[in-house]
C-alpha cells in the first residue's frame, strides 16, 4: 500500500528530530530527503511548528490508546510494569518532543496549552490507578492527606525528564535505556507498597534484575 505524503513527511520529520533536534531541521531537509519540494511539502503542513504540532498529536494519541486498553485490565505489579515500559517506549519514539520541549513549548503555544490540560488529566487517571491498587491490597493508603497528590506530581516530573537525562549519560542504546528508566519509574512505588506489594514488586525484580542495569554507565558506583 502506498504512503501517503503526509504520512511520508511525518515520518522522515520525526527520524530528523530524533536525530538533530528541532533547531536543525527545516522543510527543505525533510522535503529534500523524500523526494519532493518544498512548496509541495508547504501544501500539506507550512512550516515545521505545525509538524511540531502533528507529531505531538500522534504521541499523546498513541499513549492514550495503551492507557484505553490497561483501563480494561485489574490493575496488580505486573500491570504497572508494563504500563510504565510502554509508555517509555512510546516516547521515546518522540524523543526529540521531550529533550528540546521547553523550546519546543515557546514556540508552539498550542502544544504548551494543550500538554497543561493533559497534565491535568495524567493525574487524575494516575489517582484513580492508586485508589484501585490500595483497594486490591499492593499499595498503603495514606497515612497523611496529600501524600499521593505530592508523589503523582514527582512521578509526572520524573516521567516529562528522563530523556533529557538519557542524553547525557547515555550513547541511545535503546536496549539498555529503556529497561533502565522504566523500572527506575517504577521503582519509585516502593515506600508505598504493601507487604502483598512488596512480594509482588520483589518477583517481578527477581524476574528482569540480571539483565538491568543499576547505574549511569560508567559510573563508581557500578558493579561493573
Amino acid at each position: 500500500m502506498k504512503i501517503k505524503t503526509k504520512d511520508r513527511i511525518l515520518g522522515e520529520a520525526l527520524e530528523q528530530f530524533n536525530r538533530k533536534g528541532v533547531e536543525q531541521v527545516s522543510i527543505r531537509t525533510i522535503a529534500g530527503a523524500i523526494g519532493i519540494s518544498a512548496g509541495n511539502l508547504t501544501y500539506h503542513y507550512k512550516n515545521t511548528d505545525t509538524i511540531i504540532y502533528a507529531l505531538y498529536l500522534k504521541l499523546v494519541e498513541e499513549l492514550g490508546q495503551s492507557l484505553e486498553e490497561l483501563q480494561n485490565q485489574s490493575p496488580d505489579m505486573t500491570w504497572l510494569y508494563e504500563a510504565t515500559y510502554y509508555n517509555c517506549r512510546m516516547m521515546w519514539k518522540y524523543r526529540f518532543l521531550l529533550i528540546d520541549f521547553v523550546a519546543i513549548t515557546r514556540r508552539v503555544t498550542l502544544i504548551r496549552d494543550h500538554f497543561r490540560q493533559l497534565v491535568t488529566m495524567r493525574q487524575w487517571q494516575i489517582k484513580a490507578a492508586i485508589e484501585e491498587m490500595i483497594a486490591a491490597g499492593y499499595f498503603e493508603p495514606e497515612w497523611e492527606e496529600g501524600i499521593y497528590d505530592k508523589y503523582i506530581l514527582r512521578m509526572i516530573i520524573l516521567s516529562d525528564a528522563w530523556i533529557a537525562d538519557a542524553e547525557v549519560h547515555f550513547d541511545g542504546k535503546e536496549d539498555e535505556i529503556i529497561p533502565f528508566y522504566s523500572e527506575l519509574i517504577v521503582s519509585s512505588i516502593q515506600p508505598f507498597l504493601t507487604p502483598m506489594g512488596r512480594k509482588a514488586y520483589k518477583e517481578i525484580a527477581d524476574r528482569d534484575g540480571p539483565g538491568l542495569i543499576r547505574t549511569y554507565p560508567g559510573s563508581p558506583l557500578s558493579p561493573d
